[in-house]
């Protein structure tokens, strides 16, 4: 097969899998956790009131986070009429375009086969598939920071082009240009915490590498320009219509956020240490092999005019300042593994390329470890998933016992052909093995057990029941919710759903949402209840009289 002819059907691949990971099923599910509710809510009153400046939530100004995600969400709601897949959308689009330039930036450099492998890697990762099916900001913030890591390795090792100065000429200001722009665009999804993140990666780099001078191209007046066209005009237009704007996005989401536990987000130094092997599951054995290479490099002393090196600043400068952030979530690190699949994906193919060719591999075992991990990974994940959803109550079983059991067979023996590949040394067959069971996965989750769980997960069917209670005229209230039912309420009702008081019922007729275990104390109040449904343990919807 001709080297054109595997481009192709590496193209091919890496695109079926991002289509199926990223975008299959957006709708299937409602509203996952307090975040998706309130984001696509802002999304779809800006489209709706024409207001592409000022975000707001249930008609108040929100500067929780900057415009970007706003103004693709409310794209989104223009060309979509389900809310889920308009606002999910923004964020499976981005992570695509970050894996189609992983792999062409890897394959570039590194060869074909590595630029491949970086892309699956990325395309059937945890933290990749979770986040780009979210509608949130995390992947729209990841994803220009990534571009930009990309265009500053452009810029700082420019590949040997045709003797054209125009050329050359053109590759020394069009790439610098391109990571302004693309910082910019990061600093308008999550603020200044973009230019800490690259300009503080690069500042690493450069003192450990002593290429000050290279870091300096950076710098170009041009990207920074196009950094200050990208970014500035909001900032500065909603500043002058919103004088609370600084105080209360600058001050208390950035500042505050980061220096104190005013958002109740803490964690212990190392949590971040466990989400990093969670988030690259399936290939967190590869781990060992980018260990491996970093090794090799330092014996031989050429790790500072690797292009890897940078790549690698701009994995561990996140991890570093967000461990010692007061706040910790796990999006925070999701810029990490764009670099990380770069890295993963390099080392992958420089310790398997003597195993292609039958020739003794560089880290013999380290190459069994890593090829076989991604295998057994995953056929103890498919084990213990199908474990717990047969444990489930009767009422959230997604599936007889007999075909859970043969599914959980089905995903194991995947899991178990690729890990035997893996440990025999053929990493190719390893690896496709794994990123198919992995889409294979996702596709049956998504379009299988989730419909199935929607009623417990979200409250999408919570409210769909509240509204036809209701008939658009009586009143909606909640009891004791969970806060992400509460916003996810308040988005499928188009209103702020006021909490119930017995001293002021309302109306007759007045329904009220609440969990199962609150109708004790519900009915303890004195409110006479004239007809309950259950929709789920975390959702009953009660009429008073």
């Amino acid at each position: 097969m001709s080297t054109v002819r595997d481009r192709h059907f590496h193209l091919l691949w890496i695109a079926a899998l991002a289509g199926v990971t990223f975008f299959v099923g957006l709708s299937r599910g409602g509203w996952l956790g307090p975040d998706e509710p309130r984001y696509a809510g802002v999304a779809r009153a800006m489209n709706e009131s024409g207001d592409w400046v000022t975000p707001r939530l249930n008609g108040e100004p929100w500067f929780e986070k900057p415009i970007l995600y706003y103004w693709l969400g409310a794209i989104g709601f223009k060309l979509f009429d389900t809310p889920e897949v308009a606002a999910r959308a923004p964020s499976a689009v981005l992570a695509a375009l970050v894996v189609f330039c992983t792999y062409c930036i890897t394959r570039r450099r590194a060869g074909e086969n590595a630029g491949f492998v970086s892309a699956m890697m990325l395309s059937t990762s945890v933290a990749s598939i979770g986040f780009a099916r979210a509608a949130a900001t995390d992947m729209v913030f990841a994803a220009p920071l990534a571009l930009a890591l990309m265009c500053a390795v452009e810029a700082i090792f420019p590949l040997p082009v045709a003797s054209d100065d125009s050329a050359r000429h053109r590759a020394g200001w069009m790439w610098p240009a391109a990571m302004g722009a693309c910082l910019g665009a990061a600093t308008l999804a999550k603020g200044p915490a973009a230019v800490l993140l690259a300009g503080g990666s690069t500042v690493v780099w450069a003192a450990v590498t002593r290429r000050w001078r290279d870091a300096f191209r950076l710098l170009h007046p041009i990207a920074i320009a196009a950094f200050a066209i990208v970014a500035l005009p909001w900032y500065m237009l909603c500043a002058q219509r919103n004088p609370e704007f600084v105080q209360v996005f600058l001050i208390e989401h950035n500042w505050q956020r980061f220096l104190t536990p005013v958002f109740q987000h803490v964690q212990p130094w190392w949590y971040y240490a466990p989400i990093l092997l969670l988030g690259f599951f399936p290939w967190s054995g590869v781990l060992l092999l980018i260990a491996a290479q970093a090794r090799d490099a330092a014996k031989s002393g050429g790790w500072r005019d690797s292009w890897l090196a940078l790549p690698a600043a701009w994995i561990v400068l996140p991890l570093v300042f967000f461990s010692a952030s007061q706040s910790k979530l796990p999006g925070y690190i999701l810029p990490v593994f764009a670099p990380l699949a770069i890295l993963g994906g390099a080392a992958w193919a420089a310790n398997h390329s003597r195993a292609e060719s039958r020739t003794e591999p560089r880290n013999p075992w380290l190459m069994r470890i890593a090829g076989a991990s991604p295998g057994l990974l995953f056929a103890a994940l498919a084990a213990a998933a199908g474990h717990w959803l047969n444990r489930l109550p009767a009422e959230s079983r997604v599936a007889s016992t007999p075909a859970l059991i043969s599914a959980t067979i089905l995903f194991a023996v995947l899991g178990l052909c690729s890990a035997f590949c893996g440990w025999k040394c053929k990493p190719g067959r390893a690896i496709f093995v794994s990123a198919f069971s992995v889409a294979f996965a996702v596709l049956a989750v998504v379009m299988y057990v989730l419909p199935r769980m929607d009623a417990q997960l979200s409250p999408r069917r919570a409210a769909e029941v509240a509204g036809e209670y209701s008939g658009g005229t009586r009143e909606v209230r909640a009891f004791r919710l969970h806060r992400a039912w509460q916003y996810g309420l308040n988005f499928y009702l188009r209103r702020e759903v006021p909490q119930w008081d017995a001293s002021r019922s309302g109306s007759n007729g007045t329904i009220v949402v609440m969990p199962e275990k609150s109708l004790p104390e519900f009915s303890a109040t004195g409110a006479q209840i004239v007809r309950t449904q259950r929709v789920s343990p975390q959702a009953v919807i009660v009429e008073v009289k």
